[in-house]
């Protein structure tokens, strides 16, 4: 048989971060691509593409017509789809001037849930511990690091 008729219009949005793209492939500017990055931001979601493709029916819709028909269409795909809640976790490092430190680095990591991801002896009696925790604890993981060895060990936050 025939195969699905070719749509007209295939337009998209994505977020994944803090990038972002949309396009209104061919439609009138701004009523297509940006009313779904507008439902999807306000979706919640991140790391999502959303692509919707219009097939021409014979009726004009108009400039808000369009900018209703995408941004409804995204945002009831949106509505439905499956969701996962996700913390962005960031990469540290924190380093000990000696190894007297480390029983209270592994504490603070395990109270915060951190993944210790590396760790180095040096030969000058320092350990380095690099480390994936929650973006949202990492000022409190400092603090209490801080605290717990009297302000000895260096903490960083990588990504940032």
């Amino acid at each position: 048989g025939r195969g699905a008729p070719a749509g007209s219009h295939n337009c998209f949005a994505y977020r994944i971060g803090h990038e972002y793209r949309f396009s209104d492939d061919g439609e009138p500017g701004g009523t297509a691509g940006r009313p779904m990055l507008s439902a999807l931001e306000g979706s919640g979601f991140d790391g999502v593409c959303v692509l919707v493709t219009r097939y021409y029916g014979g009726t004009q819709l108009g400039a808000g017509g369009l900018v209703r028909a995408y941004g409804g269409a995204a945002s009831a795909v949106l509505e439905d789809a499956p969701g996962e809640l996700a913390f962005p976790t960031v990469t540290c490092t924190v380093i000990a001037p000696d190894a007297s430190h480390v029983d209270a680095v592994y504490r603070c990591l395990a109270r915060f849930d951190a993944v210790k991801e590396d760790e180095e002896y040096s030969d000058d009696g320092s350990v380095y511990v690099e480390l994936s925790v929650d973006r949202a604890k990492t000022d409190e993981l400092g603090a209490t690091l801080a605290d717990l060895t009297q302000g000895k060990v260096a903490f960083r936050v990588l990504d940032d």
